[in-house]
């Protein structure tokens, strides 16, 4: 199945090819079709030199789920925390300005309008 799907532009990067990447199970065809394509990719060179620190894809399957789990509540942390901040100083000093600018229009309109 997945000798049928490997072409040099296209890996069938499913389970069971980098389970067989992993465990050194490829044909030679693959396996040639694929080195050469990672001289070429040195993002795709990375990530197969950190698949090899795994003794199986099940474990790397573990921790990225692991890892995936921890990015989440540390997300769900960061926004509650952002939620309940008070006003940021910029906030502050954009609502003072619109203030006093009503209040000197509001004193314009007075002393024009009614004479005081």
């Amino acid at each position: 199945m997945a000798k049928e799907n490997l072409d040099k532009d296209n890996f069938p990067l499913d389970d069971e090819w980098i389970s067989r990447l992993m465990e050194d199970k490829l044909s030679e065809a693959e396996a040639a079709t694929f080195y050469a394509n990672t001289d070429n990719d040195e993002m795709l060179a990375d990530a197969v030199e950190g698949l090899h620190q795994y003794e199986s894809i099940q474990h790397a399957k573990k921790q990225a789920h692991d890892v995936n789990r921890q990015l989440l509540d540390q997300l769900k942390s960061n926004t509650s925390k952002h939620s309940k901040q008070p006003l940021s100083m910029s906030t502050i000093v954009w609502g003072a300005l619109l203030f006093i600018i009503v209040l000197a229009l509001i004193g314009f309109y007075l002393v024009k309008m009614k004479g005081l």
